[in-house]
């Protein structure tokens, strides 16, 4: 029997292509064929290799995840001998950086899926998995401003300083897909940091 032919295309590049087509477009704006142009592959091909459009989805919200967003927050690592302020800037820093990139789309994937949740007839497994990074996010967040901030009141201001943070990362998110300029953003960036080490 002849042994089956070897995929010539890079996996972790074909997620990349397609993740750049979900970011540019959302997951109802995107098509199969598209798909299947951007990663030069005909659609039986990216079926065998991603399964259908939503399981190649979740796949993206991954890859996105671990190679794009996942190193903006490991900047809050609590085990890092640095002055915390310093580290928020940089978080937020990077955020700004990856929204505003001239090499992606702008903005924010994972906020583009979760407006897009609202329909219907998103898929229910996608929003758990985005719900799940989002509780991830949130732990990892919270972390760093009761250990690093150290606020006097608890864990109820644990909880509000790290939904401050949350809302300022996904306005900026959201205005750096509206055109903002890095400036305005980074402006942004200055306050928060500024209120969160006050509080």
């Amino acid at each position: 029997m002849k042994a089956g032919r070897k995929r010539t295309f890079d996996r972790e590049q074909a997620l990349d292509e397609a993740m750049r087509v979900f970011w540019e477009n959302g997951y109802f704006g995107t098509s199969i064929a598209q798909l299947a142009q951007a990663l030069a592959i005909n659609p039986p091909s990216l079926y065998s290799a991603f399964g259908n459009k939503e399981q190649l989805y979740q796949q993206v919200l991954v890859f996105y995840y671990q190679r794009y967003i996942t190193p903006c927050y490991n900047l809050l690592d609590i085990e890092q001998d640095k002055d915390p302020k310093l580290q928020l800037m940089s978080h937020l820093q990077a955020l700004i950086e990856l929204f505003t990139a001239g090499d992606t789309p702008t903005g924010c994937l994972f906020i583009k899926s979760i407006n897009e949740a609202e329909n219907a007839a998103f898929p229910a497994d996608v929003l758990l998995q985005l719900e799940q990074i989002g509780k991830e996010i949130f732990q990892t967040i919270a972390m760093f401003i009761e250990r690093k901030l150290k606020p006097t009141q608890g864990a109820k201001q644990v909880e509000l300083l790290t939904n401050s943070l949350l809302i300022v990362s996904n306005g900026i998110a959201v205005q750096a897909r509206a055109g903002q300029s890095k400036e305005a953003l980074e402006n942004v960036a200055q306050h928060c940091v500024k209120q969160l080490m006050a509080s």
